[in-house]
């Protein structure tokens, strides 16, 4: 009886492994063919998910006026906004978490491999290194990769990297 029941469970892991497959299949060529898409896998620590998860939670990035706009609207205000200060401590607020949750994560995720694991020097990355004490690395490189990433889908543009030594 036990076998049939083990029999039953790895069928169906089968299957899901199968479905699973070919739905990530169906993600890489989406992302593939998007030309949005390709643009923003540019960008160090933005992968095939992220890129589409952004394009397609953003639309049309011309709704948005400024790109700093796309911070409320990712929930990602709360950078910028809360801020609690008294004598010697100075301490940034939550995010508000008002906007898609899956998009902020996977920019989050984006951010910690930019500061963690990409060795290439970048604006970007000296933002985010240079803010780590104040607001907090995944913070702050999460809003500006955010504001960067709707400044390439509106302009067309490709990533650019700085030399070392250049501002953000």
């Amino acid at each position: 009886m036990l076998n049939s029941v083990i029999e039953a469970l790895l069928a169906v892991w089968e299957s899901t492994r199968r479905q699973s497959e070919a739905l990530g299949r169906q993600i890489r060529q989406q992302a593939r063919q998007r030309q949005d898409c390709r643009r923003l896998m540019s960008i160090p620590g933005i992968g095939l998910v992220n890129a589409l998860s952004y394009v397609c939670t953003i639309e049309d990035p011309a709704r948005f006026h400024h790109s700093a706009d796309l911070g409320a609207y990712l929930g990602l205000i709360g950078l910028m906004l809360k801020r609690y200060q008294s004598g010697e401590g100075d301490h940034a607020g939550r995010i508000s978490k008002c906007g898609n949750g899956l998009v902020r994560s996977y920019l989050f995720e984006a951010a910690t491999v930019l500061l963690t694991q990409i060795q290439r020097w970048s604006a970007l990355k000296a933002c985010g290194t240079r803010l780590d004490k104040h607001v907090g690395f995944k913070k702050k490189a999460a809003g500006k990769m955010a504001v960067i990433m709707h400044r390439m889908l509106v302009t067309g543009e490709i990533f650019r990297w700085s030399e070392k030594g250049v501002g953000a």
